[in-house]
């Protein structure tokens, strides 16, 4: 059977090719996808827990006596986006790289690389700009955003390379 397509023909065993290179390049792609789901969910997962306990701690220790006045009602929308852009972040130019180099040492150093820049980010332009806001603050929260995104990566390569591949 021939068919035609914009004035090119196609032979059945043409399409049959092209059908089944198509599949194959989508089980590809999905294979890629799954790549990056599976560091970014295990990621998530951990850097949750330890951010999350370190937030219980740390509101009633540090956030409140010293920027408390600043603070207003907690936000879940932003806190998601927050949390799935940065994840996407450390899954991509930390978590990624080190596992394609099989390399903790490169998950351990660029994911507190990442936290440092990320957080330094958010801490030194509130202390530039917002009258109140505490250099005690700035300072502990940047030491935790380096530490918890090193530790997250780090603990992420560690679940998937000795667990989940084959």
């Amino acid at each position: 059977m021939v068919w035609a397509i914009n004035n090119d023909y196609i032979t059945e065993k043409d399409w049959y090719l092209w059908v089944c290179t198509s599949v194959k390049q989508k089980a590809k792609d999905w294979r890629k996808i799954m790549n990056f789901i599976k560091p970014f969910i295990i990621s998530g997962v951990i850097f949750l827990i330890l951010d999350i306990c370190w937030l219980f701690f740390a509101n009633k220790k540090i956030y409140q006596p010293n920027i408390g006045n600043l603070m207003g009602d907690f936000k879940v929308i932003p806190a998601i986006i927050f949390y799935i852009i940065y994840l996407g972040a450390l899954t991509f130019f930390v978590l990624m790289p080190g596992l394609e180099k099989n390399s903790i040492t490169y998950v351990l150093l660029s994911g507190a690389l990442l936290g440092l820049v990320c957080y330094s980010t958010y801490d030194l332009t509130n202390l530039a700009s917002i009258k109140g806001w505490s250099l005690m603050v700035t300072t502990i929260d940047i030491i935790w955003g380096t530490f918890v995104s090193s530790l997250s990566a780090s603990l992420s390569f560690l679940v998937i390379t000795k667990f989940m591949e084959g």
